[in-house]
C-alpha cells in the first residue's frame, strides 16, 4: 500500500475543534491539520429530520386524464370515468406534494450552504501551523 493510499485511509484528527449551535442543533465545526476546515455531519445526519418523506410513493407512470364519454353514455360508462378521474386527480396531487417536498429540501440544503462562511468565520483563524502539529508530535516522542 502506497502512503497516499494509506495516508486516505487514516483518519482526520483536527487540531481544533469548536461547537455551533444550527438551527438548535449542535454542529461540530473542525480545522484538519493541513489547514482546511471540516464540518462533522454524522450526528447532524443522523438527527430526526424536520421534513417527513411522503407516506406512499408517487407512482412512476404517468396516468392519463380520462377523456369524458358521450353525453348518452350509460351509467356504468361514466361511473368508470369518474373513478378514473379520481385515480388521475390523486396522481396530480401527489405529484404537486413530492414537488413541495423536493422544493423543501432544496431549500434546507441551500440554507446550510449559505451558512459555510459564517461556520468559518466562527471557527476563526488557525489555531496551529500544520509545522507546530508535527512539532507537537515529535515532542512527546523526545522526552
Amino acid at each position: 500500500m502506497s502512503d497516499e493510499q494509506e495516508q486516505d485511509s487514516s483518519p482526520l484528527v483536527p487540531i481544533e475543534q469548536q461547537t455551533i449551535m444550527f438551527y438548535g442543533k449542535p454542529l461540530v465545526v473542525v480545522r484538519l491539520p493541513d489547514g482546511r476546515p471540516g464540518i462533522v455531519l454524522y450526528a447532524w445526519a443522523q438527527s430526526p429530520k424536520v421534513i417527513d418523506p411522503p407516506a406512499t410513493l408517487v407512482p412512476a407512470e404517468q396516468i392519463i386524464k380520462p377523456v369524458p364519454p358521450a353525453d348518452d353514455a350509460g351509467l356504468e360508462v361514466w361511473r368508470e370515468y369518474h373513478r378514473q378521474m379520481v385515480a388521475w386527480l390523486d396522481w396530480q396531487h401527489d405529484i404537486e406534494t413530492w414537488r413541495g417536498s423536493v422544493e423543501s429540501r432544496l431549500e434546507s440544503l441551500e440554507e446550510v450552504t449559505s451558512l459555510i462562511p459564517e461556520i468559518l468565520e466562527r471557527l476563526g483563524p488557525h489555531m496551529l501551523t500544520p509545522e507546530h502539529q508535527r512539532g507537537t508530535k515529535i515532542c512527546p516522542a523526545h522526552a
